[in-house]
């Protein structure tokens, strides 16, 4: 039997809710654990991507990111522009939200006194499809301990968003992983945080579990080939 990977962070994507990364992208992917072989950032550009990273005024941020992209497009004039401005936009998106993660998080801690947990441990949800089996696999932020739920954070750029709909799909399957049914959702925006409660949605599992086997049959039938 076939055996197929993904990362939770990209079911949405896989199921058609959002579209930040194709079907063929998210099994493509796997093939090149480096996403942007093609850029080579030299020391001052880490430490602008840094300092972007660590300020906690968003539009200093921006400011810095703007400023990044338009010096890395002239460092790596063979490198497409388009590349340069995702590459910097993640990096700074992605270590922003886990400076913010740890710093909400020990918030938490201290003012709502809960024990949440955190680890890097990767868990894993298990599909068996008539194509081939899917595996899943993804790290949660936290775990509170307290009311026996599971916590994720986010860090907004632009403005307080709720919880989204690709983001109800992730925190469906962390629920899944460790058989929880509550999760609690803490979003930040410059200095100021809005938190959420979800609950288990029973009907949109279902629907989540649909989408996946439509992914899989797509996925073995363009790419027959064994992984």
């Amino acid at each position: 039997m076939r055996d197929l990977y993904i990362n939770a962070s990209k079911v949405a994507d896989a199921i058609g809710v959002s579209h930040f990364k194709t079907k063929d992208e998210i099994y493509c992917a796997k093939k090149n654990t480096n996403e942007f072989p093609d850029i080579q950032i030299d020391l001052s550009i880490s430490d602008q991507i840094r300092q972007a990273s660590e300020t906690p005024s968003i539009n200093e941020c921006n400011s810095i990111e703007k400023t990044l992209i338009a010096e890395a497009i002239q460092k790596m004039p063979d490198v497409k522009t388009n590349r340069i401005e995702e590459f910097v936009k993640k990096t700074i998106s992605v270590d922003r939200g886990m400076i913010n993660e740890s710093k909400i998080i020990e918030e938490l801690r201290e003012t709502k006194k809960l024990a949440i947990k955190t680890n890097n441990k990767l868990y894993y949800l298990n599909f068996e499809f008539k194509e081939a089996n899917l595996k899943i696999g993804g790290k949660i932020d936290g775990l509170d301990k307290t009311n026996n739920k599971i916590l994720e954070v986010k860090t907004r750029r632009h403005k307080f968003l709720g919880i989204r709909d690709y983001e109800e799909i992730q925190l469906e399957i962390y629920m899944k992983m460790l058989n929880l049914s509550k999760a609690t959702l803490v979003e930040r925006y410059e200095q100021e945080e809005r938190i959420h409660e979800y609950e288990h949605n029973p009907t949109l599992y279902d629907k989540i579990v649909l989408g996946l086997q439509d992914y899989v049959e797509y996925v073995c039938q363009k790419y027959p080939q064994l992984d």
